[in-house]
């Protein structure tokens, strides 16, 4: 931000506020003309690079054409569905369940119970119907 002299600056410092508002503003000037001059090399860059793949593109194009056998209109229609893929918008975030009352997040559904293997009778039982015991955890019909 270029630095300004106020009237008290000027009339209490003089030229030495102007000196340092002068350096103050050659120092951002510098910085911006740098940084101008990075853009303007990343531009020459990618210019270049884009050339470059139109330049394949192009070459790709006329060998296969050249050893294959294929409409120009075939490849038109190719290009214009690849383009327009590639150019759709995203599609929208999810939508989330909420509350229709409170607007509020709709409650997760819970997770399917854990099923372990009863170790006497060897049923598959949700852990909610075991008990604990000194062997491990055992089905409620079994404890």
């Amino acid at each position: 931000m270029t630095q300004k002299i106020g009237f008290f600056d000027q009339w209490l410092f003089g030229t030495s506020a102007d000196r340092a508002a002068i350096n103050h503003n050659a120092d951002e000037l510098s910085y911006v003309g740098a940084t101008v001059s990075s853009l303007e090399a990343a531009v020459q860059r990618q210019a270049q690079e884009i050339l470059q793949l139109r330049a394949m593109v192009i070459g790709l194009a006329e060998v296969l054409h050249a050893r294959a056998l294929f409409d120009d209109t075939e490849l038109q229609r190719a290009v214009q569905a690849t383009w327009v893929q590639l150019t759709a918008p995203p599609p929208p975030p999810p939508q989330s369940m909420t509350d229709p009352y409170r607007g509020m997040p709709a409650e997760a559904p819970a997770p399917p119970e854990r099923l372990i293997v009863c170790p006497q009778c060897g049923r598959r039982v949700p852990i909610s119907k075991t008990t604990i015991t000194e062997h491990g955890d055992i089905c409620d019909a079994c404890s």
